[in-house]
């Protein structure tokens, strides 16, 4: 087993694009819940599916037994079933086409700069996890594996572990404040 490596950045341009992206999604998910109750299913929970730093509105989480309503398909999709268009008919494409236009926001993995968004590892892609901390003063990334270059060490600061599940910690702790008290 590998031990994770966190490299952290307190720079205001870099904290910038993951705020961006948190206010971004937020917005998004509000788009989608307003969405699927446009369609008629208020209050159900989307199922969003992608890879490669790239999501689509998939369809909406169903047990395998449902009626679907006209347009509308049960499918089992990657491991979830799920209602989703039946673009053989006219309602399916038009709910289609709207799904397709909540298109979700830009993965900001993809635009921080001085580190890969990625990298190959034998035959696998990895991706390194986002997290916002210290009271949004500062951005961590953490891979499973680290890239052995492309990291730029004048914008991100490799951190021990101890410090960042510190920083985890202090965060978890604040919010858990904030939603009690």
């Amino acid at each position: 087993m590998t031990t994770p490596t966190v490299y952290r950045t307190r720079r205001p341009d870099v904290l910038a694009v993951a705020l961006a992206y948190g206010e971004a999604y937020t917005a998004w998910r509000e788009r989608v819940v307003a969405l699927l109750a446009e369609l008629g299913f208020p209050g159900r929970t989307p199922l969003i599916l992608g890879g490669f730093l790239r999501y689509r509105l998939t369809g909406i989480e169903c047990e395998p037994d449902e009626h679907p309503p006209p347009g509308w398909r049960v499918a089992e999709t990657n491991g979830h079933w799920a209602l989703v268009c039946d673009q053989r008919t006219k309602i399916g494409k038009a709910a289609r086409a709207q799904l397709d236009a909540a298109e979700p926001p830009r993965d900001p993995r993809l635009d921080l700069p001085g580190m890969p968004a990625q990298h190959w590892i034998g035959h696998r892609i990895l991706h390194p996890a986002m997290q916002v901390l210290e009271d949004d003063k500062a951005l961590y990334i953490t891979w499973r594996e680290a890239p052995e270059s492309g990291i730029d060490a004048t914008i991100w600061e490799r951190v021990p572990l101890s410090e960042f599940y510190a920083a985890v910690e202090a965060h978890d702790s604040a919010k858990e404040a904030a939603d009690h008290g």
